[in-house]
């Protein structure tokens, strides 16, 4: 059995990681401090077409799988990104 990552999915990884980098940690504190949405870092996702990762292509999605989407998630928790953005963004994930 191979766990190794494909090619499509560390571009994935690649990709993510570019869109995560100026939503750095000063960002996040802000958000938490004020108590706001990171309406910002939602759309930049949804822009990129990163929400509904793992949703099939037919009802809107990527329609990419949950391996793909656990490597979105885990892209967030190695960033700056971190904890703060999963818990807004995991429902989106899978929707």
């Amino acid at each position: 059995m191979n766990f190794h990552f494909t090619p499509e999915q560390l571009q994935i990884q690649d990709a993510i990681e570019k869109l995560c980098k100026p939503f750095d940690a000063e960002y996040w504190l802000k958000k938490d401090q004020l108590g706001d949405f990171p309406f910002d870092f939602h759309k930049a996702l949804a822009d990129a077409g990163w929400l509904g990762i793992a949703m099939p292509s037919e009802n809107g999605g990527a329609g990419l799988g949950i391996t793909e989407a656990a490597l979105m998630m885990r892209v967030f928790l190695t960033t700056s990104t971190a904890f703060a953005c999963c818990a807004e963004i995991a429902q989106f994930v899978a929707l």
